[in-house]
C-alpha cells in the first residue's frame, strides 16, 4: 500500500468545490496508473552483471534469511554508524510480513534496521506516507495506515528512549518536515497544520498552507507544491511569490526539494507520458535535467545536492551535471521506497 502515490487535493478554504474535486482525483488516478506501468516496465529490466558482485559482497542479508535470521539495528547517536550520510528507506526483509524502516550508508554497506517492528507496529498498521527522520537523527515522523482508523495514524518515535507518541489520527498526506534544531515537527492531518514541540511534548494547531507538497528550507521559507503551480512563504506565511509549472500534473510522491532550495524535483503527467524533471525553484523555466525513459521513484536529494538518488526496485542515482544513472545496490525481498538522506553526527 504505502508505494501508491498519495496525491493531495488542495483547497482554498473548507468549502471545497466537488466538481473541481473530482476532477483533480480523476487525473490523480490516470497519471497514478500511467506511472506505475512506467515503473513496471522499468523493473523489468536485468540487473547489469559488471559490477552485481561487488554490490552483493557490501550486504549483510544472508543468500538465505529464514525467520531466525538477526539484523544490526541502528544505535542513536553511534559514532561510527552517523560517521558519515546515511540513506533510509522502507523495505521488507525476506520472510518477515510488513515493511520496516532501515538505514545504510549511501554506498548500501551497513543495512541496519531503525527500529524494531514491536515499537513501530504497537497501533498495528503498515507504512503509508514518507517517514522522516530529525536532523539530529534522534526523532523518526511515521504515518501508518491502519483498518482501526479513517485515514492513517500519526506516529512520532525517539531513538533514543525507545519510546512511541501518537500525534493525531485523520486524513491528509502529513508531509512530515522538522526545523533544523529538530525541536518543531509540521505536519497535516484531518484539516489542520499542526506544529508539535517534542520539547514541551505539546501539538499546536497553526495556520494552514494548503499544499500537495511541502517543504522547510533554512527555516525561513515554505515551498507548497500543488497540481501544477508552486507558493513561497516566509516563516510568517506571507507569500513571497508562486509560479505556474507549465509541464503538467505533479505526482505528490515522486517530488523533492534540495536541501539548499535551489531545486525541485518532481515527476509530471505530459501530454503524451510522464517525465522527470528538476528546475529552479525561482525559475521554473530554468530545466537542469528532463527525461522520459525513466521514473525516479521516492527521490532525495543527497546533502551537497549533486545527486538524486531514487528507487525502481534497486537503489540508483542521478548525477545531476553528467546526467548518468549510477546503479547503488539492491536487496532481496520487497521494493526499496520511501527514501531519505540522513546527517552524519557533528
Amino acid at each position: 500500500m504505502y508505494l501508491t502515490p498519495n496525491i493531495s487535493i488542495e483547497t482554498q478554504g473548507h468549502n471545497v468545490n466537488t466538481k473541481q474535486t473530482h476532477f483533480r482525483l480523476h487525473i490523480a488516478s490516470v497519471l497514478f496508473l500511467i506511472i506505475m506501468t512506467g515503473l513496471m516496465g522499468c523493473s523489468d529490466s536485468p540487473p547489469e552483471e559488471s559490477g552485481g558482485q561487488a554490490r552483493n559482497e557490501k550486504f549483510t542479508v544472508p543468500e538465505k534469511p529464514t525467520q531466525k535470521t538477526v539484523y544490526k539495528e541502528e544505535i542513536y547517536g553511534d559514532p561510527d554508524i552517523f560517521s558519515e550520510p546515511r540513506l533510509q528507506f522502507v523495505w521488507q526483509a525476506p520472510t518477515e510480513e510488513k515493511y520496516t524502516i532501515w538505514s545504510t550508508r549511501l554506498d548500501g554497506s551497513d543495512l541496519r534496521r531503525v527500529l524494531p517492528p514491536d515499537l513501530l507496529f504497537a497501533k498495528d498498521g503498515v507504512i503509508f506516507h514518507l517517514p522522516i527522520r530529525s536532523p539530529d537523527n534522534r526523532y523518526l515522523a511515521v504515518s501508518l495506515d491502519s483498518n482501526e482508523v479513517m485515514g492513517t495514524i500519526k506516529m512520532l518515535f525517539d531513538l533514543k528512549e525507545k519510546t512511541a507518541t501518537e500525534l493525531g489520527r485523520g486524513a491528509y498526506v502529513p508531509d512530515f518536515q522538522w526545523t533544523s534544531d529538530s525541536r518543531f515537527l509540521y505536519y497535516y492531518n484531518d484539516d489542520g497544520f499542526w506544529k508539535y514541540d517534542v520539547k514541551s511534548k505539546t501539538n499546536h494547531d497553526t495556520p494552514v498552507i494548503y499544499s500537495s507538497g511541502l517543504f522547510i528550507l533554512n527555516d525561513d521559507r515554505f515551498v507548497s507544491l500543488h497540481h501544477d503551480y508552486y507558493e513561497v512563504y516566509s516563516k510568517e506565511r506571507k507569500k513571497l511569490f508562486e509560479k505556474s509549472i507549465n509541464y503538467g500534473v505533479i505526482a505528490h510522491s515522486f517530488q523533492t526539494v534540495a536541501n539548499d532550495g535551489s531545486m525541485i524535483f518532481c515527476v509530471v503527467g505530459g501530454k503524451e507520458q510522464p517525465f522527470s524533471i528538476i528546475f529552479n525553484l525561482n525559475n521554473p523555466e530554468k530545466v537542469y535535467y528532463k527525461a522520459a525513459d525513466t521514473i525516479y521513484s521516492s527521490p532525495a536529494f543527497d546533502l551537497s545536492n549533486k545527486r538524486l538518488y531514487f528507487s525502481n526496485g534497486s537503489v540508483e542515482y542521478l548525477d545531476i551535471k553528467t546526467k548518468k544513472e549510477t546503479q547503488v545496490f539492491t536487496l532481496p525481498g520487497g521494493t526499496i521506497a520511501h527514501l531519505s538522506m540522513l546527517n552524519p553526527l557533528n
